[in-house]
């Protein structure tokens, strides 16, 4: 999917919603993280948006769309009530489409300082 296709698209939007999904759960499984350690949730949002895909755990929060930005925004919290946390990292849809969930989540380990 493009950047901007899902807008105003209920096919778009739902296939983004199962493959963002999917990216998620793929990572939580890289990173081994156990259940009950953090929240998967997707917001539809309104008609003229792809909706966000989020992965939020006790200390970092992944959060993207296919609206706007080509690129996951990752930082670090202090648990899954905590939205500002640390500053905001971008992790590039190209680099996604090259190394997938490994890749992102690799970033993420980076992220929150863990090998």
């Amino acid at each position: 999917l493009k950047l901007g296709s899902a807008s105003y698209n209920e096919t778009n939007k739902a296939q983004f919603k199962r493959e963002g999904m999917s990216l998620l759960r793929k990572v939580v499984k890289i990173l081994a993280l156990p259940k009950g350690s953090y929240d998967l949730r997707y917001n539809p949002a309104g008609i003229a948006c792809s909706g966000d895909c989020t992965l939020h755990a006790d200390n970092f929060y992944v959060q993207f769309n296919l609206d706007i930005c080509n690129w996951v925004l990752v930082r670090t919290c202090t648990s899954r009530k905590d939205y500002t946390g640390g500053p905001n990292r971008q992790y590039h849809f190209d680099a996604l489409k090259q190394d997938g969930a490994d890749g992102l989540a690799l970033f993420i380990k980076q992220v929150i300082g863990v090998n």
